[in-house]
Order: C-alpha cells, then sequence, then structure tokens
C-alpha cells in the first residue's frame, strides 16, 4: 500500500472520531421524543462506510478490465423525509490491459474522489443515490511484461476528472447494506487522451451505517 491510501485512512478515522463527539442518542432521543428504530429512520444527519470492488471499461478501445477495489466514507443530511444530500471523500483504485497494435500494457490507476449527490430514500431498506463527483488523480503504475513488476508511469495522459454516478443501497441486516453502482467518467475530448481518460465502472460493495441507535 502506498502512501496516499494511508493518508485517505487517517483523514476517515478522523472523520469518525469527530462524528462520535458530535452527536449523542439521549440528545436526538430528546428532540424527535421516539424510540431507537425512529430515531434510525429520522435522524436528519448520518454517515456510512462502504468497501467496494469493481471493474472498468474503457470508452472506444479495446481492453479488457481487472477487479481492483474502492473505500468510501460518505456524509449526508436529510432535508426532507425522503430526501437527503451526500457527499464525502473516496479511494478510488482501477485496473486494466491496454491493447493497441503496438504493444499491450497492464495499468493500475488510482484516485482521490469527492462525490457530491442526492439520496433518495423510499422506505427503510432502499436507498438510491445518484449525483457526480470530482475525482483527483493520484497515480498510473505500469507492466509492460506481467501483473507483478509494476513501475510509476511519470508521463501518464491521465488526469483529474468529473463524473456521473448512481448506485443502490438496499439494507439487509440493521446497519449493513449491499450497494450496486455505476459510473461514468469523462475527462477529455482530445481523440488520443480519450481513449485512457474515458471509462465506465461498475462495482459492488458492502457498507454500515455508523453511529446509528437501532433497537436490540
Amino acid at each position: 500500500m502506498n502512501f496516499s491510501f494511508f493518508r485517505v485512512l487517517i483523514v476517515i478515522i478522523c472523520l469518525n472520531f469527530i462524528e462520535t463527539f458530535s452527536q449523542s442518542s439521549d440528545l436526538l432521543i430528546q428532540q424527535y421524543r421516539k424510540h431507537n428504530f425512529d430515531i434510525e429512520y429520522y435522524k436528519k444527519f448520518n454517515s456510512i462506510i462502504k468497501f467496494s470492488v469493481n471493474k472498468i471499461k474503457l470508452i472506444d478501445l479495446k481492453s479488457e478490465g481487472f477487479i481492483n477495489y474502492n473505500l468510501s466514507k460518505l456524509f449526508y443530511f436529510r432535508f426532507k423525509k425522503s430526501v437527503a444530500l451526500g457527499t464525502g471523500i473516496e479511494y478510488k483504485n482501477y485496473s486494466f490491459e491496454y491493447s493497441n497494435s503496438i504493444d499491450k500494457k497492464f495499468y493500475r490507476i488510482k484516485y482521490i474522489s469527492f462525490p457530491l449527490f442526492f439520496k433518495i430514500i423510499p422506505s427503510k431498506k432502499i436507498n438510491l443515490n445518484f449525483g457526480f463527483s470530482f475525482n483527483k488523480y493520484i497515480s498510473t503504475y505500469f507492466s509492460e511484461i506481467d501483473k507483478s513488476n509494476f513501475i510509476l508511469d511519470e508521463k501518464s495522459f491521465l488526469k483529474n476528472s468529473t463524473s456521473l454516478m448512481f448506485s443502490l443501497n438496499y439494507f439487509i441486516w440493521k446497519k449493513f447494506f449491499v450497494s450496486p453502482s455505476f459510473m461514468i467518467q469523462n475527462s477529455s475530448k482530445n481523440t488520443f487522451e480519450k481513449e485512457i481518460n474515458n471509462f465506465k465502472v461498475f462495482s459492488i460493495g458492502v457498507g454500515y451505517k455508523l453511529f446509528s441507535d437501532f433497537r436490540k
């Protein structure tokens, strides 16, 4: 793991620590005067952590994506009973094989993303999320021989980007949920750069809603 991963992990831990002391169940009970389960459903501010596996598909390029992972820490504020606004930070890793008429390379690319999304809450088990994110490009590693000897690509054509995203959270047990998602990234109109900067990502993850009071 590189230094970028640890920096994101430290940020997530600090945010969790701050949030722990920013809310208490006693205060929520006084505010809403409801039982624990109702507090969970009507709470205006909450957050989640999520671990996902993904597979990338590049646009306008013969390529093959490989499994990699994302780590997310998201917050949302519920300003209506069934509508919330969310943001957060995500550490994203993608892997793919780049092929053209000259050579073939294996790539691993990293981003830190800052999403802004709407959360639709039609029921206690289902949440729908849609919005966009700004993706800060971190690094690219590639291998020309096999998938075990990767070196840093200092002349990468990858760049910062924006993307559209859609995901679904389905709560399977108390605060645990599964989350399939789909994302489209578009960052360049240049014919050559477009092949490696524009892509689609499919992912499936498992998440956990933090600091929520449930009836046992």
